[in-house]
C-alpha cells in the first residue's frame, strides 16, 4: 500500500541522534532500553495479563536481549516506529 504523504525528516536525520530520554514532572525518566534492562523485560513477559495483550513470550534472557539489541538497530536505520 502506497504512503499517502511524503516523510517530514529525511533519512537519517534521526540516526544520527542518540535516542532521547525524556523526563515527566513526577520523577519518572522515558529511555530506550539497554541490556541491564533484560531482566525487568523479561520478568514483566512472565505475566500471564501481558500474554493477553501482547503478540510475543519471553522465553530467555537471551532471547530479550537480542530484542533490546534489535530495537537499537532499528533507531540506527530508522526502521519500525
Amino acid at each position: 500500500m502506497p504512503y499517502l504523504n511524503s516523510a517530514v525528516l529525511s533519512a537519517g536525520a534521526l540516526a544520527r541522534h542518540s535516542q532521547p530520554t525524556i523526563p515527566t514532572a513526577d520523577g519518572l525518566l522515558l529511555r530506550p532500553w539497554t541490556a541491564k534492562d533484560a531482566p525487568a523485560v523479561y520478568e514483566a513477559f512472565q505475566d500471564p495479563v501481558i500474554h493477553q495483550w501482547h503478540v510475543r513470550a519471553a522465553d530467555s534472557l537471551d532471547e530479550v536481549g537480542g530484542w533490546i539489541d534489535e530495537w537499537r538497530q532499528e533507531w540506527e536505520r530508522e526502521e519500525k516506529a
